[in-house]
């Protein structure tokens, strides 16, 4: 549906559009003993140089650890460059506060449908996605962007191991300041089936 209309001079154009929603299954960021998350992020339609980019500015700005980059989706045929655009999901195993991950995500250049997730979701955490979605493959490990802060915070031992069986890296083996504690909330969630095919 498409409305048009003027007001204070201007026109205006507002469309709604009913998009088939999917079942997803995923994991969230938040470390249920340690009342903390861990940093999750979600980036849509940027330079894979650019996302990488971001991801050392916030290791830089707030000393977080190791990043994991994933891609969910490869932009290549919409973006013919010589850079790689696409979706991409970063996580980082380290532990903060609600506040300091809300800032931290306002500072990068994730998606802001992410950064404001938790107010949508009954959850009230962040997400990402574990499964294909539509005619879209899982997540495909991307590359570590190592850290000079590792071991800095505490890190979350079941995500770490969460990672490892997702990217097969020995992951849990380099954690220095682990949290000891393997729980991780798995989910299955709702998310707009965008490139359903007809």
């Amino acid at each position: 549906m498409r409305i048009k209309f003027d007001f204070l001079g201007r026109k205006w154009s507002f469309s709604s559009y009913k998009v088939p929603p999917a079942l997803v299954g995923g994991y969230t960021n938040y470390v249920p003993i340690e009342d903390r998350y861990v940093v999750f992020a979600d980036y849509d339609t940027i330079r894979e140089d650019v996302f990488v980019r971001d991801l050392v500015y916030l290791q830089e700005t707030f000393q977080l650890g190791t990043f994991y980059a994933f891609r969910t989706l490869d932009l290549a045929d919409r973006y013919p460059t010589n850079i790689p655009v696409g979706n991409y999901h970063s996580v980082c195993v380290d532990e903060v506060t609600t506040w300091e991950l809300i800032n931290i995500l306002r500072c990068s250049k994730a998606d802001y449908a992410f950064v404001n997730a938790p107010r949508r979701n009954p959850e009230k955490d962040w997400v990402l996605r574990l499964e294909p979605k539509g005619v879209r493959d899982e997540p495909v490990f991307l590359q570590v962007v190592e850290s000079p802060y590792d071991g800095k915070r505490v890190q979350s031992l079941g995500h770490a191991m969460v990672l490892e069986a997702i990217c097969g890296l020995d992951i849990v083996k380099t954690l220095t300041n682990s949290d000891g504690h393997t729980d991780v909330e798995l989910v299955v969630y709702n998310t707009a089936n965008r490139l359903e095919v007809k």
